[in-house]
């Protein structure tokens, strides 16, 4: 029996010639938007770690067009809580309160880990403070002094509570805030001091003679000069 030869028809060919390039460009395809997909991602976990980077640094105005342009790129970024304490921290350190306290809150909106998030209050407390509001000071001050057990958080918590009793000219518990940040504060010497010094700005309007034995142990114990009485504003 004689074998017939398989011809294959001109009209198969080209289909399948044209099924093989359309799978090896969708291929191509799916390797570019794969790659492009991963530079993507690696690309914003660098953006993200510079983010976190800039949290405990001073902050110019080049990192500010930085961040900008990160909230700008990526608006539902699970990181923009870092980006606009960021912004606040900006505005803080050149002295506009009102924009830093805005950027702050806006920060409070986002998740933030939870040791950041107590730095975070702790300058929502100080921009207040220095904004001419004791009442939102004291009141950021007291949520982080309450809610850490212990360390150097809870000792600045005590220290802005310390300040802002100073400020309603509630000295009694003025005091009691800065002997408890003096505690707190056991290898800070420098902060114990700090501590020490506010405790005798007090003493000098309220008791003389305290104020002169404070003094006293200040310069006996830290070696240094410290409030003098007669500077008493």
């Amino acid at each position: 029996m004689k074998k017939t030869k398989y011809r294959l028809k001109p009209q198969k060919l080209a289909f399948a010639v044209l099924v093989i390039i359309v799978i090896l460009t969708l291929s191509y395809i799916l390797n570019l938007a794969i790659n492009h997909y991963k530079n993507e991602q690696l690309n914003k976990e660098k953006l993200e770690n510079r983010l976190q980077s800039l949290v405990n640094k001073d902050i110019n105005e080049e990192d500010l067009n930085f961040v900008l342009s990160y909230i700008q790129k990526f608006p539902q970024s699970h990181y923009n809580g870092y980006a606009y304490f960021i912004i606040g921290k900006y505005y803080y350190e050149i002295e506009k309160y009102d924009e830093a306290v805005n950027a702050f809150n806006k920060a409070l909106n986002y998740y933030i880990e939870d040791e950041i998030k107590i730095i975070l209050m702790l300058h929502l407390s100080y921009t207040y403070m220095l904004s001419g509001d004791y009442i939102s000071s004291h009141e950021y001050a007291e949520k982080i002094y309450n809610s850490v057990e212990s360390g150097k958080l809870k000792a600045l918590a005590a220290f802005q509570l310390g300040l802002c009793y100073a400020g309603f000219k509630i000295y009694d518990k003025a005091i009691e805030f800065f002997d408890i940040t003096y505690e707190l504060s056991d290898k800070d010497f420098e902060f114990q001091k700090q501590a020490l010094q506010e405790k005798l700005k007090i003493l000098i309007k309220v008791d003389k003679h305290k104020a002169a034995a404070l003094e006293k142990i200040i310069e006996e114990r830290y070696n240094s000069e410290a409030v003098s009485p007669g500077s008493a504003q």
